[in-house]
């Protein structure tokens, strides 16, 4: 993807031809490429997601074609060398557009000092800021250890990908110079939890926020260039939507924020001093105003935004009606295939959510009702699990379930991966995640 220094074309068919020669073992590669480009004539791969645990880079997808939702989640690992501050950012496509947008790359000339330190900061990516400070930078002595793999969450499914990781290395204005900068905000963990429903083509992030102490927090999302004009997004606070509005009869988004907490949209667009709303398409060009909205909420103590985010496509959304839950909590999303979807977060473990025969508490629940009765779906940091009315028993309080025919199965649990290779296969390789007090397990 094109995501800090990793800048060249955003398309994914230019980048591929570019950097699949520089490959030396070609199966895979030539298996992605003759599906994004259309061409078919390999074999698709065998998995579609993919997790890098050692490097702290993610990739959820439905399919191989070039039209499938594609979000690029980075961990809150740190990296070494050149990088951004986007720890916990994430990159959003969706039927062969990029939508949510990584701002550029700065120029190493800095040719415009203002607009090349705000490219490297948190505004620039799709992540949390604090009290409107970015996340700061390392020291050059305290690089991460690549060889020790991330401790993130990593789960991928037939119907799912979910990924959590945290960022707590501290808040503050001016970041850029690593050994003058000061940390005004120290006490701040942010950990973000993503649940990518491949059936559905709709991603939930949850964002918590955890402290004793109260600040105000955004959300900040950086809209793809064709965007950039004022009235190409609208936001209503009192709905709690940000939405594209651009009628081109391309891919846009829908955007709902949930959560207990009074939210407010801010658009910022080509600001100066300090600067917000400007993005790069490559090294060396010019800068342009950009279309940057943020999400805004106070919290006293801990806290929690969910945004549940709907691509369109042809200016038409899968979204025929939703209902707020009484408590701000939760929400219900009635779809066009008749599927209804269940959302509902907080900073707390007991949120309470009933569908059909399935009863769940817990702090993050993400469940699907079908036509035919049947449920499925996500939950986190699970309480209690009852099915008409008698518990279900589990071992690991973050798994996926489904209920089909009168039957509950959880289907398997989320963790973090001990461990990460590729493995040949005769139907071509595929990536395998080792786990603690388990086997190998295949997940494609």
């Amino acid at each position: 993807p094109n995501v800090g220094h990793n800048f060249s074309s955003y398309s994914l068919k230019d980048n591929l031809a570019t950097y699949a020669p520089m490959v030396t073992d070609r199966e895979t590669v030539d298996r992605i490429m003759s599906h994004i480009s259309g061409d078919a004539s390999l074999p698709e791969p065998k998995f579609t997601s993919v997790g890098f645990p050692y490097g702290g880079f993610y990739i959820m997808r439905n399919s191989w074609q070039s039209t499938s939702p594609y979000v690029f989640f980075k961990s809150g690992r740190m990296s070494g060398g050149h990088y951004d501050l986007s720890c916990l950012s994430l990159i959003y496509d969706a039927y062969g557009e990029r939508l949510l947008i990584d701002a550029g790359p700065h120029s190493y000339q800095y040719t415009s000092q203002e607009f090349d330190r705000y490219l490297q900061t948190a505004f620039a990516h799709n992540t949390v800021t604090v009290n409107d400070q970015s996340q700061v930078t390392h020291r050059n002595t305290d690089f991460p250890d690549f060889m020790n793999i991330n401790t993130a969450l990593w789960y991928t499914s037939d119907k799912f990908d979910v990924v959590k990781d945290r960022y707590t290395n501290g808040y503050a204005e001016k970041v850029m110079d690593i050994w003058d900068q000061v940390k005004n905000i120290t006490d701040v963990k942010h950990e973000r939890y993503v649940i990518n429903d491949r059936e559905n083509e709709l991603t939930l992030v949850v964002d918590d926020m955890l402290t004793g102490s109260n600040y105000s927090y955004e959300q900040n999302w950086n809209f793809a260039y064709k965007f950039a004009d004022y009235g190409s997004v609208i936001c209503d606070a009192d709905e709690k939507y940000i939405k594209t509005n651009l009628n081109d009869g391309k891919a846009g988004l829908e955007m709902y924020s949930i959560s207990e907490h009074p939210v407010e949209y801010e658009i910022r667009s080509g600001e100066r001093e300090p600067a917000r709303g400007w993005y790069q398409y490559d090294y060396g060009t010019d800068y342009y105003a950009g279309m940057h909205v943020q999400s805004k909420w106070y919290g006293e103590g801990d806290s929690s935004m969910a945004m549940l985010i709907n691509p369109t496509d042809e200016n038409t959304s899968k979204v025929i009606s939703r209902e707020a839950f009484a408590d701000g909590n939760g929400m219900k999303f009635v779809l066009a295939n008749g599927n209804k979807v269940y959302v509902v977060s907080s900073i707390n473990n007991n949120n309470e959510l009933t569908v059909g025969d399935i009863s769940l508490c817990g702090k993050t629940i993400y469940a699907v009702e079908k036509p035919d009765g049947s449920v499925y779906g996500v939950a986190y940091q699970t309480l209690d699990f009852k099915v008409s009315g008698k518990p279900v028993s589990y071992t690991n309080n973050k798994f996926e379930f489904e209920y089909v025919n009168g039957k509950i199965n959880v289907v398997d649990t989320i963790k973090a991966p001990t461990a990460f290779e590729w493995k040949d296969t005769p139907e071509g390789e595929i990536p395998v995640y080792s786990y603690a007090n388990d086997n190998s397990s295949f997940r494609y």
